[in-house]
């Protein structure tokens, strides 16, 4: 039997101990400080578009047409920033609506209140005498014409907004054409215009009845309108082939 001993020296297993000691204080801290400085810099690459629609934000003004940046439109962020643009268009589209309805009112209605307020002030005016029932009955059907138009803007109000969608039915637009030529005859007389039909075809049509006669009551109060005194107004009603 034989006995192997082998001696060796602690000095050396110490000094390499103590050596992995001093490196792991050292590198520690400067992996730390490293991973802080690396994870500040992704996160705030991150963020950054989120800082840009932050400001884009608070720059956005009623009808000015500011939109959010959108850099990455495929990831989660730049979805989220297509859906709120395209909410912005959808919201400037009502204020549009909304401004160009209060323009046609003020300018639709402005002449015949004006109308109505000169007559009542004239009759006022002057001591009570039979000539107060013709301006009563010329301020009611001022009022009358007034209150027809109000019905309309109110009603292509709610069709730009959508909710005057009706019951549509089979109706025939030449008979419509028929019905409101009828009714503008004495306007075209007064105004000086020809109201003439030149053709009449059968024309079905799929439509909202009420909204269609008032299209044309429209169309018939523009013509009459805005065609000089002696000119001529033809309507026709064909289908197309």
């Amino acid at each position: 039997g034989w006995t192997v001993r082998i001696t060796a020296a602690e000095s050396e297993t110490r000094r390499l101990r103590d050596a992995m000691a001093r490196l792991a204080a050292i590198s520690l801290p400067s992996i730390l400080v490293f991973a802080v400085v690396v994870g500040w810099f992704v996160t705030g690459r991150a963020l950054r578009p989120v800082g840009l629609m932050a400001e884009a934000t608070a720059q956005i003004a009623p009808g000015a047409g500011t939109r959010l940046p959108v850099e990455h439109p495929d990831d989660e962020l730049g979805r989220l920033g297509g859906r709120f643009n395209a909410l912005l268009d959808r919201l400037d589209d009502a204020l549009a609506q909304q401004r160009r309805f209060i323009a046609d009112a003020e300018h639709e209605l402005r002449t015949p209140v004006a109308r109505v307020r000169m007559r009542v002030e004239a009759a006022l005016a002057q001591p009570p005498g039979p000539r107060d029932r013709d301006a009563l009955e010329q301020a009611d059907v001022e009022l009358r014409a007034t209150s027809s138009l109000l019905d309309e803007l109110l009603l292509l109000a709610r069709a730009d907004a959508g909710a005057a969608q009706g019951p549509r039915e089979r109706v025939f637009l030449d008979d419509l054409a028929m019905d409101a030529v009828g009714g503008w005859r004495s306007d075209a007389a007064r105004a000086g215009v020809s109201l003439s039909v030149d053709v009449m075809e059968e024309t079905p049509v799929l439509a909202d009845r009420t909204l269609l006669a008032r299209l044309l009551g429209i169309l018939l109060d523009n013509a009459i309108r805005y065609t000089p005194s002696g000119g001529r107004v033809r309507v026709r009603a064909y289908a197309l082939s």
